[in-house]
């Protein structure tokens, strides 16, 4: 018999003789028993035939309770690689136990716990799931749609000297990366979810906006987001804004939620909109499909101002003004209208040019803070300007029927 520990006693039930090594024993079964102190005695049953016997004995020591605490207290824990199912309090001898423990609405965990010659009582907190890649959700039933867009990783941002109707400020073409997920609008903040922040927080928009009409653009008194000098549904995106309103409802959305509301970086938004794609536009690289895809300057336009003074494409969206959120195809990530309806305010001071630009997704706070970048072109742009690198500008206090926003969230691990 080899017994481990060696200091362990060997005794064999079976017979009267005390055990010996190499002790002569007539074939058939014995009953050895091994014991040792601070281990557990065990006892096998030892077949021996014509020829010598070498069996080995390996003793544990005893088992300690083992107990994990999950939070939620709710979620279910298991052992990994062991035969015997998880109980609060089973006996385990000394070792490290892989242990995972899950529970929906959660982050599944799994651990190495050491348990030793002691009680092992251990507490494993769960993090609650956020939101994946694509997911959309409202954090309150009147807040906008949200669609977590962005997966880390990098893109181009600016257009090459070739794309047509190129401007100068939308170079150089740089590397930015995106380090997190974070949360954008699914569509343009609309003229209702605008209506509510204006009633709840007692907010003024202003009295005045630049709106079409007369064949030119006019600075009108008595316009603004609720009648922008055209008809709009609460459903539409919400035009007539400036940049310190969209600040404002941000703003009261972070109070009202709990979370972290803002308006998107420029090269969040362009990330967003491309939604990995490198064409002029996301549905691909020339004007054609225009009308599939975005509400732009348009035949339908045209049909309604005679006197209208820019080109337009040849196709008919069926909108004179905004349309209605939605109303065209999503890009690839699930986003509405990121291309026309209305321009989008980001966070981003105005710059010429992308010299210098951070390289991070982060917002240029330095340059002319005075005026910041729009995005998306809008109803009234040419076709041309339908494009994800197109870059506007305005100053923060211009409110124009074609200046809206839609919001984007930090997402907390």
């Amino acid at each position: 018999m080899v017994a481990e520990p060696a200091e362990a006693q060997v005794r064999i039930l079976n017979i009267g003789p005390p055990y010996r090594a190499g002790m002569e024993l007539a074939a058939g079964s014995y009953e050895v028993e091994a014991s040792a102190e601070g281990y557990v005695t065990k006892t096998e049953t030892v077949a021996h035939g014509s020829s010598p016997t070498v069996h080995r004995m390996t003793l544990s020591r005893p088992g300690q309770p083992f107990t994990v605490s999950p939070v939620p207290a709710h979620a279910m824990v298991r052992l990994v690689g062991h035969a015997e199912a998880y109980r609060p309090g089973m006996l385990l001898p000394p070792g490290s136990y892989r242990v995972e423990a899950s529970a929906e609405g959660y982050e599944t965990a799994t651990e190495t716990v050491p348990h030793g010659a002691a009680p092992t009582a251990h507490r494993m907190t769960l993090r609650k799931a956020g939101p994946k890649v694509g997911d959309q959700f409202r954090d309150c039933p009147e807040c906008p749609e949200m669609v977590v867009v962005v997966p880390a990783g990098s893109y181009r941002m600016g257009s090459p000297s070739y794309e047509q109707g190129r401007h100068e400020d939308e170079g150089p073409v740089h590397e930015v990366t995106i380090a997190a997920p974070f949360a954008i609008g699914r569509h343009e903040v609309t003229v209702a979810e605008f209506g509510r922040f204006v009633d709840a927080a007692g907010y003024s928009a202003g009295n005045s906006c630049w709106t079409f009409e007369g064949g030119e653009w006019e600075d009108r008194a008595g316009r603004g987001w609720r009648n922008p000098g055209f008809g709009q549904s609460g459903g539409h995106p919400v035009a007539c804004v400036d940049w310190n309103d969209a600040q404002a409802y941000v703003a009261w959305l972070s109070r009202e939620t709990g979370e972290e509301y803002r308006l998107p970086s420029e090269s969040e938004w362009e990330y967003a909109a491309r939604a990995g794609t490198a064409t002029a536009r996301y549905w691909g690289e020339g004007e054609s499909g225009q009308c599939r895809h975005a509400n732009g300057g348009d035949a339908s336009v045209k049909d309604r101002y005679s006197n209208w003074p820019w080109p337009v494409a040849s196709c008919r969206d069926g909108h004179v003004h905004t349309a209605p959120v939605g109303s065209f195809a999503s890009n690839g990530w699930g986003l509405h209208d990121v291309l026309g309806n209305v321009w989008e305010w980001t966070e981003d001071c105005r710059n010429d040019s992308y010299a210098g630009a951070p390289s991070d997704g982060s917002a240029w706070e330095y340059g002319d803070c005075g005026r910041r970048v729009l995005r998306g072109g809008s109803w009234d742009d040419v076709p041309s300007d339908l494009r994800a690198a197109n870059r506007g500008r305005g100053t923060t206090g211009y409110r124009s029927g074609n200046y809206g926003f839609r919001v984007a969230r930090t997402l907390t691990p």
